[in-house]
């Protein structure tokens, strides 16, 4: 990943998955950003995670966490909220969020994480509500992961953290 001049970041990946990651530890806040895809891609947003520790036989830089999914390749793919490494799709984007992402062009993202609640908007648009407490806090990373071509490219841009003040690891 690298950052160009106005804050535009260039995820991309060749034959591998490609993290950059956030400093700090968020347990509760807002996220927003923009992002796109020039060419079909998958990428997303991990948001409570944490890296695998090294004596798991796994690819080396996996995260586990949240991963709030961008596939422009695949109908349906943006906007589902995945258990990273864990139990896999926890839930699809709402059919108004699927039809509101635009495949190559700019689309607005907002994930509101408080306690054991997480919701999603797409381009102003509900996609998704989910109560979990399996990871209350964690590292927020972006992610571009390249399809069976081999690259991938996420463009992001206008990323905005607002942290909510929780700290700790209380359960609901």
């Amino acid at each position: 990943m690298r950052v160009r001049s106005g804050g535009l970041i260039v995820g991309r990946a060749d034959g591998g998955d490609a993290w950059l990651q956030m400093d700090g530890f968020y347990n509760d806040f807002t996220l927003e950003l923009e992002f796109r895809t020039p060419e079909a891609c998958n990428g997303g947003v991990q948001i409570r995670s944490h890296w695998l520790p090294k004596e798991v036989d796994l690819k080396p830089n996996v995260f586990y966490g949240y991963q709030y999914n961008i596939d422009t390749g695949e109908k349906g793919g943006t906007g589902v909220i995945i258990d990273q490494n864990g139990d896999g799709g926890l839930v699809v984007a709402s059919p108004e969020a699927q039809k509101a992402v635009k495949a190559t062009d700019w689309n607005h993202m907002r994930i509101e994480a408080r306690g054991n609640v997480m919701s999603l908007w797409i381009n102003g648009v509900k996609a998704n509500h989910i109560n979990d407490e399996k990871f209350l806090g964690g590292h927020i990373a972006l992610q571009v992961m390249p399809l069976e071509e081999g690259i991938g490219e996420i463009h992001y841009r206008n990323i905005k953290i607002n942290d909510l003040g929780r700290t700790g690891d209380w359960r609901s």
